[in-house]
């Protein structure tokens, strides 16, 4: 049952360089977007500044980063500027560079008794650097599991940043209901596409700053990292000094013509002669990022197939800001030997009769209209409203966060 309420939250990624914003309503026994809205600022050296590795080792000394700091004005500009959304409960994820995933060992327990072996080992971890972290953590498929131990993956965040981040909404006339994992947040836009699938599904999203790279399975992160130097940002500065365009022309450019591909005789047909040369210059511009993506790629699910059985991904879904680059599923699918699906909401019947954006496309066919793959993880959060479970797979939230240490 997806409840009484027609509006989910609003779903709030929280990025480095981007805000997006996305609200979803219950509509005909399915879910479609209604609203949506993003802020974008250059990009800084804060932004690349921090490495996150993909499993902190124990006795890690640096401390976590801060959160970007978009300010209550910010929040409730974004969401003036669609008229569409409504209510104040939020359901907001933050970016992977901001927080530590580890696994670790320990003894079974009840629920109680884990949370309080988890801080201890977070706390151990923790005091050298005098860090004060709150953490979730889920049990971890595939990982060691005896009468003695079981393997769990812990996520944590700077005390400090969700303080801020809830104390911002709080002050944008916004309430909290979920902090969420990112990784988690993938995982929920996975299902919304693909259902609860018993077969690994992978998702990259392919972000403004840098991209995240998850492994889903039953509706469950299994697998993260953070690619730190696969951002978007990298090819639209490229690109826009190629061909002298600002970043907005841009964008209309990676979405219209994109890499080499068959639609280069569509836009012959339409009277552009230029698509084939344009698309070359594109190719050109994008090959070292792009090869860089796919590279990482075919390093990730090579880790996974040695270190966890039956883990290799049977598709990949491609989420974010570069997946509105036309062909960029191609390119990728033929880089990794997998297919590529760019992320898409399952259409409804009136999706045509109510668009919300325009068609983003993807191949000569396009994608259909609810197919804006860089609100994937905000359209998710947004769909937490109706899930029966909100919050106790994992949060961050402090009225609901399971444990911090200090």
């Amino acid at each position: 049952m997806l409840g009484t309420y027609r509006k989910g939250w609003i779903g709030i990624e929280w990025g480095a360089q981007t805000l997006k914003l996305a609200q979803v309503e219950h509509s005909r026994g399915a879910l479609r977007i209604v609203a949506t809205a993003v802020l974008a600022r250059k990009s800084t050296d804060h932004d690349h500044g921090y490495l996150v590795p993909d499993m902190v080792p124990a006795g890690r000394q640096d401390p976590l980063p801060p959160a970007p700091a978009w300010s209550a004005h910010e929040l409730r500009t974004a969401i003036r500027s669609d008229a569409r959304f409504s209510g104040r409960s939020v359901a907001c994820a933050l970016p992977m560079y901001l927080t530590e995933l580890r696994q670790l060992a320990i003894p079974p327990g009840s629920a109680a008794e884990r949370y309080a072996m988890v801080a201890n080992e977070m706390a151990s971890a923790q005091e050298a650097a005098g860090a004060d972290v709150v953490f979730d953590f889920w049990e971890a498929e595939g990982g060691e599991t005896s009468r003695a131990a079981e393997t769990v993956n812990v996520m944590s965040v700077a005390s400090g940043t969700v303080a801020d981040v809830t104390r911002t909404l709080t002050q944008a006339g916004l309430e909290c209901e979920v902090l969420d994992g990112f990784p988690f947040s993938l995982s929920r836009a996975v299902g919304l596409t693909f259902g609860p699938s018993s077969a690994p599904i992978a998702v990259l999203d392919w972000g403004r700053a840098s991209s995240t790279f998850c492994l889903v399975r039953h509706g469950l992160p299994l697998f993260a990292r953070h690619l730190r130097n696969c951002g978007l940002a990298k090819l639209l500065e490229t690109v826009g000094q190629t061909l002298a365009l600002p970043e907005e022309d841009v964008t209309e450019v990676l979405t219209t013509y994109g890499l080499p591909g068959d639609s280069v005789r569509l836009c012959q047909a339409a009277g552009d002669g230029h698509a084939a040369e344009i698309q070359t210059v594109i190719a050109e511009a994008a090959q070292p990022l792009l090869q860089e993506i796919a590279d990482e790629l075919r390093r990730t699910i090579a880790f996974l197939g040695t270190q966890f059985a039956g883990t290799i991904p049977e598709r990949l879904c491609l989420s974010g800001d570069g997946a509105i680059v036309r062909h960029a599923d191609r390119f990728l699918s033929a880089q990794i030997d997998l297919p590529v699906n760019v992320w898409a909401m399952p259409a409804t019947d009136h999706d045509h009769d109510h668009m919300v954006s325009d068609v983003v496309p993807a191949g000569d066919a396009g994608l259909p209209a609810v197919a804006m793959p860089q609100f994937a993880a905000a359209v998710a959060l947004s769909a937490l409203a109706w899930a029966p479970d909100a919050g106790q797979d994992f949060n961050w939230s402090p009225s609901e966060c399971v444990g911090a240490t200090s």
